[in-house]
């Protein structure tokens, strides 16, 4: 879908003459025609954003367990640094 801007798209809207049966076919044809290409965008859009939301906990999980490895491997060398200063105490 292209990306536009507001006041371009309203300067691509036609009038519509609702006296003429052809004008009022047209006109709802195009509506369809719109709304079925934003069904399209918007449902692209939801499965992007759930792909995302998927990626986003991966990657938290991650974090998570890097950062208790880092706090293991931390406690891990203050206990070895306490062991060490009790031995030469």
């Amino acid at each position: 879908m292209d990306d536009t801007t507001i006041e371009e798209w309203k300067s691509k809207q036609e009038e519509v003459d609702f006296n003429g049966l052809e004008s009022i076919k047209h006109a709802y044809h195009e509506l369809h025609s719109n709304s079925f290409i934003f069904y399209k965008a918007y449902r692209n859009l939801w499965k992007d954003f759930k792909k995302l939301s998927k990626d986003h906990k991966e990657l938290e999980k991650a974090l998570d367990a890097k950062a208790d490895s880092s706090l293991d491997e931390s406690t891990q060398m203050c206990n070895s640094y306490v062991t060490l200063k009790n031995k030469r105490d």
